[in-house]
């Protein structure tokens, strides 16, 4: 069975996990600022909502936090009501400074669905053409996912019609994925399968999130038969279990990966998979596992991608006290990695924080070695 990838062992994992995703928000120079203004958000009462966010101007001119799925889930988790409030105060602000960016709106209908609030949806949508602004693919697909969470399918159908006869936007490969994920989200196994087809004819490649939704409607659906399919090893294919297993917290399914990983020609797929199965054990303070999955990483000769993987290995050291291995990995990674500034910020904020000066000092002058500096603001994860 080289080359082929079966499900059927899936199933019963899936059944016995609950999903726990869990959406932090992106890390950045806003990130505090971004903090600070949902908690001001929560604290203020309903009626308030429109006027706090004038008040804070100049953060939320560009729009990027307001917009940001993170942000919106986090108030609409305690507070629908005022996610809401939050999305009519930006609709106005954008029919006021007549903005014609069509992402601007996207992301609006998008974060719309979000809230299954499809009249604001459609509303939006309205109001930015009476403006001027013409609808590109982006916002019909948009559009289409608000159908998906308050499970509108004739509606998604109509607007795939309409923009099938549409010059400006006609559909793309998320178009598809989105009346996928429609018929996934239904467990409706046998028009998802023709419109993966269809997707197939017209000419675009299923990624990895087309057969994410193909194998999770089997898996609502229980058809063994589709459990028991083979798949051909892709990179698509195996990106797709791998974000499911990833939700579901199936590391040792992940790990099984790795044997997959081989027989494709895309070297990022290892990555991602060492990466998730890294971050898993990271989270869940198991260092001898961390440990354990770094040595296999550096032994296939590759090395971390990402510095924000790196900065969370280390705060698990930290958080485990365990300062000697902690520089024992620090010199096998230094090796092959070219160390950001955020990093030397974080062992100096960790070593300072539970009085290691001399600690400090030795990360300083690694910091001189590297030639680089370190910020006074800094700030390491519990």
């Amino acid at each position: 069975m080289a080359g082929r990838i079966r499900v059927l062992p899936l199933f019963n994992l899936v059944l016995s996990h609950q999903s726990n995703v869990n959406r932090s928000f992106s890390q950045g120079p806003e990130l505090d600022a971004s903090k600070s203004l949902l908690l001001k958000l929560l604290q203020e009462p309903d009626s308030r909502i429109k006027t706090t966010l004038d008040s804070r101007n100049n953060f939320t001119s560009n729009g990027d936090t307001l917009l940001c799925e993170s942000f919106i889930r986090a108030l609409r988790s305690s507070s629908p009501k005022k996610a809401q409030l939050v999305l009519e105060w930006k609709l106005e602000k954008l029919l006021k400074e007549d903005t014609k960016d069509p992402d601007q709106f996207s992301k609006l209908i998008f974060l719309s669905g979000k809230l299954h609030n499809i009249s604001f949806a459609l509303r939006t949508f309205t109001l930015m053409e009476t403006q001027g602004t013409t609808p590109n693919t982006d916002i019909f697909n948009s559009l289409i996912s608000c159908c998906e969470a308050s499970g509108l399918l004739t509606m998604a159908l109509s607007l795939f019609e309409i923009m099938s006869k549409a010059g400006h936007c006609k559909p793309n490969l998320a178009t598809y994925n989105a009346i996928i994920s429609l018929y996934s989200s239904l467990a409706d196994v046998k028009n998802m399968r023709t419109w993966f087809l269809a997707c197939k004819k017209a000419g675009f490649s299923p990624n990895s999130e087309t057969y994410e939704h193909l194998i999770r409607a089997s898996f609502k659906a229980r058809l063994f038969e589709e459990f028991d399919k083979v798949w051909p090893v892709s990179s698509s294919v195996i990106e797709g279990l791998l974000a499911l297993y990833n939700e579901f917290g199936m590391v040792e399914e992940i790990e099984k990966l790795l044997d997959l990983s081989s027989l494709v020609s895309e070297s990022d797929i290892l990555l991602h998979i060492y990466s998730r199965i890294i971050m898993h054990y990271v989270a869940a303070d198991q260092l001898d596992e961390v440990e354990y999955s770094i040595g296999k990483l550096l032994k296939e000769g590759k090395s971390f991608t990402s510095c924000g993987d790196i900065e969370a290995v280390i705060s698990c050291y930290f958080r485990n006290r365990e300062y000697e291995r902690l520089e024992v990995f620090w010199d096998r990674i230094t090796e092959v990695y070219e160390i950001e500034e955020s990093t030397f910020s974080l062992l100096v904020a960790g070593y300072r924080r539970v009085g290691m000066s001399e600690k400090v000092e030795m990360v300083m002058n690694w910091r001189k070695r590297a030639s680089r500096s370190v910020p006074d603001v800094v700030f390491i994860s519990e």
